[in-house]
């Protein structure tokens, strides 16, 4: 559990396709303790929208989530600790800038989804680098929950369908790949995060 993802075996992928993920990518014993930990997380309606503008549109997404921050559970610190080794990586190899993280733990009940969008609030590019790791997989072949990502250069067309599977890594630009979580039949469980630039 205490060893580093090869965070580095990333660039090439990200920099050329726009997005690059990994199967197995973070422990199986990581992930399983994320989890359960989330029986004691006090989870939130997911919204839409940057400040006065959130709202919750069941028609567009139907997740729960809960935000990381410094009183979070000692595990949650390893992985944001993971994340900022990530975001130095990224900043070395592609001179990013990028200055701050922030993430959120996902529940998807059966029945939810998150329509087509991109990672970026209107009016706002601090968001740079989506991070996504699966923390469960369904038991059925057929147990919906993958994340649907669109072609950077043709976002009207599939690029391809990653169906949950346990400390699966994905990592892509927020403000240019879209994508969509798909209906989950089971109750699915992800750590969804941002590299940011704070602009002052």
């Amino acid at each position: 559990m205490n060893t580093s993802p090869d965070f580095h075996s990333l660039i090439d992928d990200l920099s050329t396709k726009g997005y690059a993920f990994r199967e197995n990518f973070f422990s199986s014993d990581l992930c399983q303790i994320i989890k359960n930990e989330s029986s004691n997380i006090p989870f939130k309606e997911a919204t839409i929208g940057k400040g006065n503008e959130q709202k919750r549109v069941n028609d567009i997404r139907r997740d729960a989530i809960y935000w990381l921050n410094s009183d979070s559970p000692a595990v949650f610190q390893q992985y944001l600790n993971y994340m900022d080794q990530y975001r130095q990586i990224l900043n070395r190899e592609l001179y990013l800038g990028l200055n701050s993280y922030e993430g959120h733990l996902a529940k998807y009940p059966p029945g939810a989804f998150y329509k087509k969008h991109l990672d970026q609030h209107r009016g706002s590019k601090d968001r740079v680098i989506t991070t996504i790791l699966y923390l469960n997989a369904g038991s059925e072949k057929n147990s919906g929950g993958e994340i649907r990502l669109y072609q950077k250069d043709h976002p009207e067309l599939i690029e391809r369908d990653i169906p949950p599977s346990v400390g699966a890594f994905l990592t892509f630009l927020s403000d240019e790949i879209y994508h969509e979580v798909l209906t989950s039949h089971f109750e699915r469980y992800s750590l969804t995060g941002w590299m940011r630039i704070n602009h002052l």
